[in-house]
């Protein structure tokens, strides 16, 4: 679809126009902004997510008492969020009861 001029509103009338819909957007001012925007904000925060895991991780290799209940501390939460979203999308996507299903099933 982004190689037609697609309008959702007159969805019979689709023509090819190629590169053009890239073209327009490289010229918007508001996706550049965007481009800058996003690269800037990707930058930092992965700076001062990098400087300060590896300042926790300086700060925790010179603990000798404790540490792997430290460790263990640190990592639980970075286990419990994929195992819950995996949870979640397996209750969501069950054949039976799931909620995409029953939407699926809606529709038609």
């Amino acid at each position: 679809m982004s190689f037609t001029d697609f309008n959702f509103f007159r969805r019979n009338e689709v023509n090819f126009v190629g590169f053009q819909n890239y073209l327009g957007l490289l010229k918007d001012p508001d996706f550049n902004n965007s481009l800058i925007v996003t690269s800037e904000t990707s930058f930092f925060s992965l700076l001062f997510e990098f400087s300060f895991g590896l300042l926790l991780a300086a700060i925790m290799n010179n603990i000798r008492r404790g540490r792997e209940f430290y460790r263990v501390v640190f990592l639980i939460p970075m286990m419990i969020a994929p195992t819950v979203v995996g949870l979640l999308f397996r209750f969501m996507l069950n054949n039976e009861f799931g909620v995409v299903n029953v939407l699926l099933l809606t529709l038609g």
